[in-house]
C-alpha cells in the first residue's frame, strides 16, 4: 500500500536538520497511541523494515543547520509505501490517530497532520521495471569481524553486489532460500544514477557521535531492474538498499 500524509508547521519557520528522525518520531508518536504491542513489534524489536518513505518539503532552503520554508505556507508531503498488508495498516492507522493534533517534534516546531490519502497499489508484473529515486539508496556493506561499514553508490563496481546481498537477507525471511538463484540472476542497471552525500542521524548505524550523525554516500537518479516480477514488486513497495525504514530507497515507476 502507499499513501501520503501531508503536515504543516503550526509553530516555527523551519524544521530541523535532522528530519528523517523526526518523521520516525511522528510514526513512534502515532503507533504508540494506538497499540503499545504494535509499537514494540516495530522498533522493540530488531523487526525487518519492509516499508520505506520519502518526504517532500514545499517551496523551502535546504541550509546547513535547518530547512527554512520561503513563505507562509510551511508545508510537506510524507509519501509511504510498504510491502505488507498489515504493516501498511498499522502505519496509516498510526498517522490518523494524530490528525489534527499538535506535534511537537522540536523546542522551536510543531506540526500537525493534515489529511492522510491512500494511492492505487501498483502490482508489478513484468520482468522489467524502471524506476527513479523518491529517497536516495543506501547501499551499506556492514563487515561483522570489524563493525565497520562501507557504504557504495551505483557507479561502484560492488553496488550490484551488496545491494542484491541486503535483498537476499530480506526476502529470504519472507519467502524462503529459494529466492537465492533469483535474487543472483537480477539484473540492476545503475548507470544513470549519481552520488549525493546526506547527513544521516540514526543510533543504529556505527559511528562515533551519535548526536552529530553521520556523512553517507547515497544514490539517486534512474535504475532499470531486471528480473522476476515477485521480487521486482518487493523492491518496488519495500524499497531498495539499507535502512529503508528510515526514509531511504523509496522508487517511483517510470515504466
Amino acid at each position: 500500500m502507499r499513501f501520503k500524509i501531508n503536515i504543516e508547521l503550526i509553530k516555527g519557520n523551519s524544521f530541523p536538520v535532522n528530519w528523517r528522525s523526526k518523521i520516525l518520531r511522528i510514526l513512534k508518536k502515532g503507533l504508540k497511541q494506538c497499540d503499545l504491542d504494535i509499537f514494540e513489534d516495530f522498533f522493540g524489536t530488531a523487526k525487518q523494515k519492509n516499508y520505506t518513505w520519502a518526504v517532500y518539503f514545499q517551496n523551502v532552503k535546504f541550509e546547513k543547520n535547518e530547512i527554512r520554508f520561503l513563505g507562509d505556507e510551511k508545508k510537506a508531503t510524507i509519501n509511504f509505501s510498504a510491502y505488507d498488508n498489515v504493516d501498511s495498516l498499522n502505519i496509516y492507522n498510526a498517522f490518523s490517530s494524530l490528525r489534527f493534533k499538535e506535534i511537537e517534534i522540536s523546542e522551536e516546531t510543531k506540526v500537525v497532520v493534515t489529511n492522510i490519502s491512500i494511492l492505487p497499489r501498483k502490482i508489478i508484473k513484468d520482468n522489467v521495471l524502471i524506476v527513479k529515486t523518491m529517497s536516495p539508496i543506501v547501499c551499506r556493506d556492514h563487515n561483522q569481524e570489524t563493525k565497520k561499514d562501507a557504504y557504495y553508490i551505483g557507479t561502484d563496481d560492488k553496488f550490484t553486489e551488496i545491494i542484491k546481498r541486503n535483498l537476499y537477507t530480506r526476502l529470504k525471511e519472507l519467502k524462503g532460500e529459494y529466492v537465492k538463484k533469483d535474487i543472483e540472476d537480477l539484473i540492476i542497471d545503475s548507470s544513470q544514477t549519481k552520488k549525493i552525500v546526506v547527513k544521516h542521524y540514526d543510533k543504529t548505524l556505527n559511528y562515533e557521535n551519535k548526536f552529530n550523525g553521520k556523512f553517507l554516500d547515497t544514490s539517486v537518479g534512474i535504475l532499470k531492474l531486471e528480473g522476476k516480477s515477485y521480487i521486482l514488486d518487493y523492491i518496488y513497495n519495500a524499497g531498495l538498499g539499507s535502512i529503508t525504514g528510515s526514509g531511504f530507497g523509496m522508487l517511483e515507476k517510470l515504466k
